[in-house]
This record gives C-alpha cells, structure tokens and sequence, in this order.
C-alpha cells in the first residue's frame, strides 16, 4: 500500500511484511529477535529514503522559486536576456514601416504598416490584431536608448497636429483601442506610462527671431553668439489618454539663453544666421517625463514633481537610474566642461549628489545595487554610497559601464580593453585587451554598440568604424572573461534590443518615402526589419 502525503510518495513497508510471530500459527519463538531485527532495519531504511525523497522535493521546489525569480529580474531588467548560452537564431522576422518605432506590450511586438499597427506575438509573430492609427503616428514612450524598451499597456499614440485637429489612440493588449481628439492644438504631445497622454502649449506673444552672429570655423562650420531675454512659457499636462481627466498641470517659465547656440545648428544663409528656437521636444519614461526647448527645461515625476537642479548657466540632461529614481547630470556651460551628477527619489527629493558623471550599466541582471559608479572624461572611475560617500577608486579609467551583475562589473577602459571589477573594491578580475582594435593608420576603430547579460554571460555587439554592415556578437564567461561564443550579425546598422527576457533584431532598409493618409495627413515610410532571436 502507498500514501499520499503533501505530494511525496510514502510507501508503507509494514503492510508488505510478515506478521507479528503470535499472529502465526506454529511460528517458532526463537526466531522473533532476528524477524524484529529485519522489521526495525526496514523501518530505518524507509525513514531514510522518505528524508531523501522529501529534501529532494525541498531542494527541487527552492530551485524551482530561484529560477522563477531569475527569470522575473531578467525579464524586467535593461539588457537582461533569459539565455545567452549559445549563439541566438532566428525565430521569426516581420517587417515594418517604420523601423525606429518598435514598440512592446506583454507579450507583444508592435510593428507599423502604413497607418495600421500590427501586434506580433512575440514567441511566435503571429499577427495577433491590427489597429488603424491614422496619420503619422508616434506610440507608446518617447525614451531614448534601452530606456525606449519599455513594455507598457496601453499603448498611447499621438497622431501628430492636423491643422486644428490632434488626437490620441489608446491601444490594449488585447487589440481593443478608442480615439479621441485632444482639447484644443498642442505644440507637442508623447504617450506616458500608465495609459497616460503628456501635451505641452507654448502660452504668451511669440518674441522675434534673436540676433545672430556667425563665425566660420576651420571644419567648415560656424560658431554663433547672441542671446535671448524673451520667451513663451509652456504649459505641460499629464492626462488620461482615454478619458482626457487631468492628473496634473505645471507651468514652466521661460528662462533668459545668454548663448543660443546652447539652442540647436546655427543655419547661415547669406550674410544671415539664424538657430531654431521654436523646436520643442517631450521624452516621456517609466519614471518621469521631460521638456525641452530653448530657454525652456524642465523635468517631471509621474506625480508631477519637479527633478530638474540645474540653473540658467548649466545644462542639464535626466534620465530614469537603474535601481529607480531620476538621475540627472548636470553641467555648466563653461570651458572646463566639468559634470556632476543629481539623484532623485520617485517623490522628486535629493537623494545624493556626486562630483562626476554617474555611469549607468547597459544592462543588468536585475539585481539592485547601493552603488553609484561615477567617472569617465578622463577621470578615473569610482564608485559611491547613494548618499555620496566613496567607497573605492580606480586607478583605471572607464568610459562605459556596459553589464552590472552582483558578482561582476564589465566596463570598457579608455584603452579598448574590456575588464571585469570586483563591485566590492573595484580590483579588475579579468581583462580582455585582444577584443577591440584601434588602427589610427587604416582609420578603423572597434567599439560597443549594445550590451545584454543572462547573469553569467555578458552579450556585446561590436562595430568597426570602417565597416557599416559589420557586427559581431561575442559572449564573454563573466566568471573568467573568456569568449563563450562569437556570431555575425546581419543587416546594415542593426540594433537590438531585450523585451521581456527576448533577444529583438531591428534594421532599418534604404527607401523612405512619404505618403498621405485619408485625412490628408503625411506619413513617413522607413521600411525595415524586426527579428526576434532566441
């Protein structure tokens, strides 16, 4: 007979052996100590085996809820990959019209065609929906780099302006999606986490064009002076995308530009110079939202509270810190080019300040760290407390931090030579310095274009600067530095990049071109290919 306990397989021995000797006719008394004896070495065993069998379990559930939770981290890390193991393949490919406008849902890669989004699911490609957007849309977060990975839902896109007329598409995972038109023309709008929609309205009378002078330069360009005292201020509100119902309103001022080449690209046409001052950009994140424009900076959590630090006389550039926050370098516009660096909480507050430019890893395992590397533009790479006590120096320096795990840092040195540090001291555990080249004479000179990570093998993609269409892939063991794996990437100019724990190949294709919609509206075509790798 077997019982069943706690799912383990218990099987009872004492209802396969013999009986108790007073239970058998004519058993012979002097053979009860020996039967005892087998009984009691039976028992023993059975116990034994029911310990082994229960660790067995323990030991299988616990790694069981390990890797549940690896895989959770990777899947919702930057850069972070279920598997580098081998060398990845093709899973399926899709096209698309507009190669720098992938976006991700769960379980989903969004493409565009035409005016028509496609939600491909993301194991197989299937053509899960199609949703009509209209226009010349731009979906889902604004973001730059490996922070433009974000997987959201909804997906939020705008239409672009059309005369008086501007709308918003709300589009969910399940393929449903509603439109409606923004109150009033918006200078500049970008979908926001949470189905959330950002718009900014210059407000006040348009001042004339600043004076510029222009000074041609060696290189053929021109340096320009000028200023300008005058500027609209913005009104910038974060809205439900769908329902229009305001979440918040600020106003941001505009502040007096002593050099307005600060502004964009000095244009000379004649004796005249000019710089666009009426351009305005929005980057929107999972963490906060972002303005900029000529005299006009500011940035903003998702409650709408303000994480820019810098004044009238520096520059200031934010972005989303990898162990959460808002980090914001700084730096003033003076010859010296010196840049420190502000951390923000999610509320807005200070959390540190640092007196280099913090660099963050291009990917991660998903594993937080109270460490804040700082350095780069020669000065050698050190690592803070959040509250901005130095832990350690290096006497190396590291332009780029390219993979962070809890056992090893990857960063590329000012050399070319790829090293692997020690998070606790900063001592370098392995360094590659055969793996990018640097040839002046022939002007070729190997660099990094994206890094991944599966928490023991670091994935980077290597460009040569002489060749366009030719990048590598190398897996490097992050225990000891060595080459797992090498392999060739296809296409001109690829870029990848990890949703969810999956490997997404994107290359864009010669041929753009411009149509219109029903409305009339213009559309970008930028034709290209999305691959998914596994």
């Amino acid at each position: 007979m077997r019982r069943r306990r706690n799912d383990v397989v218990v099987f009872d021995l004492d209802a396969t052996a013999a009986p108790e000797p007073d239970e058998v006719p004519g058993a012979p008394h002097e053979h009860a100590g020996r039967t005892d004896g087998v009984r009691r070495r039976l028992r023993e065993a059975a116990a034994a085996s029911a310990v082994v069998v229960v660790a067995l379990a323990a030991w299988g559930v616990t790694a069981a809820v390990h890797e549940h939770q690896r895989v959770t981290r990777l899947a919702a890390s930057p850069g972070g990959v279920l598997s580098l193991a081998h060398a990845p393949t093709v899973r399926w490919s899709a096209a698309t019209d507009s190669s720098d406008a992938t976006a991700f849902m769960p379980g989903l890669v969004v493409v565009r065609r035409g005016t028509v989004l496609h939600g491909l699911d993301a194991a197989s490609g299937a053509d899960r929906w199609q949703v009509e957007v209209g226009g010349d849309p731009v979906c889902g977060l604004s973001a730059w780099g490996q922070e433009s990975v974000a997987v959201v839902d909804p997906l939020v896109c705008w239409g672009g302006p059309n005369a008086d007329r501007s709308t918003v598409t709300v589009v969910r995972a399940d393929g449903t999606s509603s439109t409606r038109d923004l109150d009033g023309p918006v200078d500049a709008a970008a979908g926001a986490p949470d189905g959330g929609v950002v718009t900014v309205r210059r407000t006040g009378p348009k001042p004339p064009a600043p004076p510029v002078a222009a000074t041609p330069t060696d290189n053929g360009g021109y340096t320009a002076s000028g200023s300008m005292a005058q500027g609209q201020d913005a009104v910038v509100r974060l809205e439900d995308a769908t329902t229009g119902e305001l979440r918040w309103e600020r106003t941001v001022p505009f502040r007096p530009v002593a050099d307005v080449s600060t502004c964009g690209a000095v244009q000379v046409d004649g004796d005249t110079a000019t710089v666009d001052v009426t351009s305005l950009s929005i980057a929107t994140y999972p963490s906060f939202v972002q303005i900029h424009a000529c005299g006009l900076d500011a940035g903003f959590t998702l409650s709408g509270e303000l994480t820019t630090a810098a004044d009238a006389s520096a520059w200031s550039w934010p972005q989303p810190y990898v162990d959460g926050g808002v980090l914001e370098q700084v730096g003033a516009y003076s010859a010296d080019q010196s840049v420190a660096s502000v951390l923000h909480g999610p509320d807005g507050s200070v959390v540190g300040r640092y007196t280099a430019q913090v660099l963050q890893p291009w990917a991660t395992d998903g594993t937080g760290s109270d460490v804040v590397l700082a350095g780069s533009g020669g000065v050698p790479l050190q690592a803070f407390s959040r509250d901005g006590t130095v832990r350690w120096r290096s006497i190396h320096t590291y332009p780029e931090v390219l993979v962070r795990t809890a056992g090893v840092i990857v960063a590329a040195r000012d050399d070319l030579a790829i090293s692997g540090l020690d998070p606790g001291t900063g001592g370098e555990l392995w360094t590659d310095d055969h793996l990018l080249a640097d040839d002046p004479a022939a002007g070729s000179r190997d660099f990094v274009r994206n890094a991944f990570t599966d928490g023991s093998v670091a994935l980077l993609v290597l460009g040569h600067d002489d060749e366009d269409d030719a990048f590598d892939l190398v897996a490097l063991d992050l225990a000891t530095g060595g080459v797992r794996w090498r392999a060739q990437a296809n296409g001109s100019w690829p870029s990848f990049a990890a949703s969810e724990g999956r490997l997404v190949q994107i290359v864009g294709n010669e041929g753009t071109r411009y149509v219109e919609d029903g409305d009339g509206r213009t559309v970008r075509i930028d034709p290209g290919t999305v691959t998914a790798l596994g």
